[in-house]
């Protein structure tokens, strides 16, 4: 096998290899010791996105995937979730689902966001034991392509 075959072959598994959980901190809490903190992911399956935190919006534009794992890394307490579903099909019309959730985080717990389209609900539960702990209702169903998430 010539260098540049090699070197290309390797490149391809350096870029399919898995990586660690990146932990994201939001509203100042800590990733040194998350026994004080909560731990939120994203369901892969049925994903449904934080986009805000206690009225303020996550900058982030993350999207739960095979080959990188992340976690928000929220204080615990009483917060309220702004929650999206993730457009299906890019370029076909279709409308996103926004979620408003009341949430009790438990120091050093770890839960799951995941959504149930069919009922158009949003869920956190957690991660353990598969026990819901919040459900969230819908509050808007705009068209992808028309305006993003009012969750007023």
């Amino acid at each position: 096998m010539r260098k540049s075959q090699l070197l290309f072959l390797t490149l391809f598994l350096a870029g399919c290899s898995h990586t660690p959980l990146s932990l994201v901190p939001l509203d100042g809490s800590q990733t040194n010791d998350l026994s004080r903190a909560s731990v939120i992911m994203e369901d892969q399956h049925h994903p449904v996105l934080l986009r805000g935190l206690d009225g303020v919006p996550v900058k982030s534009m993350m999207v739960p995937n095979a080959l990188w794992e992340y976690a928000y890394v929220i204080s615990a307490g009483t917060h309220v979730f702004w929650a999206k579903s993730g457009a299906s099909y890019p370029l076909i019309p279709q409308r996103i689902r926004c979620y408003l959730l009341h949430v009790e985080l438990a120091p050093g717990g770890r839960y799951l966001l995941k959504e149930d389209a069919k009922e158009k609900k949003a869920f956190l539960v957690i991660t353990a034991t598969g026990e819901i702990v919040s459900t969230g209702e819908l509050v808007d169903e705009p068209w992808v392509f028309m305006k993003d998430c009012t969750w007023d």
